[in-house]
């Protein structure tokens, strides 16, 4: 991982720095952070993977019920923004938002349609994942966090079930059209990427008059 997002002491970046030299390998997931460590003979990017046996096992479904319009997970809380949970629970009332990990604080009002389950088990945040409709990566914006694009476990997960992933706009990549990005300071603009990651409405019936009821 990249602990100059971690909240690090100082002097724990330095010692990373200082002890690179004295590896015979550096492994990493991400082409944006191996660019921290170019030059080094024995760097190498390896991509993460999952445990796709572990992942084929039929889950039932954890929402609550009955379920909301649209159910969105964020499955994690590795530089989490709660901010940028706050605002799309807000500005999509139709939506559920359930963040799953561990929060070092909880705002004094969460709405109704944002809920915090705390840490739970991997099979359980699976499940989320599975039965959910679109994943949301809610990164704190800023330069750098543009590596989790490939070394997010969450992201590669929300890929496996087909989901869309709503981001800040830092992690779009064209190389990932499943991401939409948005700008958290920006509503319409919001508004019109949640309404990109959800599914095109089902046909008419044949014979239906779509001008009519």
């Amino acid at each position: 991982d990249d602990i100059r997002h971690l909240n690090m002491h100082p002097m724990i970046m330095a010692e990373e720095t200082a002890a690179a030299p004295l590896f015979d390998r550096i492994s990493v997931a991400s082409p944006v952070l191996a660019r921290r460590w170019t030059g080094h003979p024995g760097l190498s990017i390896d991509p993460i993977g999952i445990p796709k046996s572990q992942l084929a096992v039929a889950q039932s479904d954890p929402f609550p019920t009955p379920r909301a319009t649209t159910e969105a997970v964020c499955a994690g809380t590795t530089l989490f923004d709660m901010d940028q949970a706050l605002g799309l629970a807000r500005l999509l009332a139709d939506w559920r938002i359930t963040v799953i990990g561990r929060l070092r604080l909880r705002p004094d009002q969460v709405p109704e349609n944002l809920r915090l389950t705390g840490e739970l088990p991997f099979d359980t945040t699976v499940a989320h994942i599975r039965h959910a409709d679109v994943g949301l990566a809610l990164y704190t914006d800023k330069p750098g966090v543009e590596y989790q694009i490939a070394q997010s476990n969450r992201i590669l997960l929300y890929r496996h079930f087909r989901l869309p992933v709503l981001a800040p706009l830092r992690l779009c990549d064209p190389s990932l059209p499943s991401i939409i990005g948005f700008d958290p300071r920006d509503e319409d603009g919001t508004r019109s990427a949640a309404v990109r990651a959800l599914p095109p409405p089902p046909p008419p019936p044949a014979g239906a008059n779509p001008g009519r009821g």
